[in-house]
């Protein structure tokens, strides 16, 4: 992905810069400097453990175990918010993206994991071409149909879906699953940054993949939207212009 980088173009009259650009450059900054203390702990936990070895008792190597745990889910919080502030707020220059080429390329990445669990996945075809970025509408629809396939409800068999159609001027994507679906009042929620449904230890995440989604779609003048019905599962409607 790309991002706008400050320069003399983005300067204000007053030479300052966009409040957008300068929280940018603030939140890269941050995951720059915070990576750094991050390897550094997690180097000098493996080298504790190893030296201290057998002496440890259970309990302390509990205490290592969740302090490790927790400096993981910390570096990965990082990456995934570097992602999200790489995504620009707009991109000008359109072209025409071939759904078709795409949804082929997604059907080969995310068919062996869907039958992996035991699951179906259904791609459609004769798909129209949308206004776009190859890899920020591919960035979208990677998420969404990942998030079809971690929150599955286990006592069903999985079924995910990739569709398009032309609805007037535009081309609607659907991205449909049956999994354990959302409840009405959480449905404004999901596309915020970090906000997590449920326990870390009963889906994994760091709860910012829709979000990453969001930003992606209307970074190109699209929308996305939810339709839920909790216990049966969702449908994300993805518009783009055509």
């Amino acid at each position: 992905m790309r991002s706008r980088m400050i320069d003399a173009g983005d300067a204000q009259p007053d030479g300052g810069v966009a409040a957008g650009e300068t929280l940018e450059v603030f939140v890269r900054a941050l995951v720059h400097d915070l990576r750094s203390p991050l390897v550094t702990v997690e180097s000098m936990l493996s080298l504790l453990a190893e030296s201290a070895g057998e002496r440890l008792e259970r309990d302390e190597r509990a205490y290592l175990e969740h302090i490790e745990t927790s400096v993981k889910v910390m570096q990965s919080m990082l990456v995934d918010l570097s992602d999200l502030v790489l995504i620009p707020e707009h991109v000008p220059d359109l072209a025409s993206v071939s759904l078709q080429d795409l949804a082929r390329e997604l059907d080969e990445q995310f068919r062996p994991r869907v039958e992996e669990v035991g699951g179906v996945l259904h791609v459609g075809s004769d798909m129209p071409a949308v206004l776009g970025e190859t890899t920020l509408i591919r960035t979208a629809l990677t998420r969404c149909l990942e998030n079809g396939i971690k929150f599955r409800e286990p006592d069903r068999k999985l079924k995910l879906g990739l569709l398009a159609a032309t609805a007037g001027p535009d081309v609607e994507i659907r991205i449909e699953d049956n999994g354990i679906g959302i409840a009405p009042r959480f449905q404004d929620r999901i596309f915020g940054v970090f906000n997590r449904l449920h326990p870390r230890s009963r889906y994994g995440g760091n709860g910012i993949g829709l979000a990453v989604a969001k930003r992606c779609v209307e970074s190109l003048g699209g929308s996305i939207q939810v339709e839920s019905v909790q216990g049966e599962g969702c449908c994300f409607r993805i518009r783009f212009r055509r």
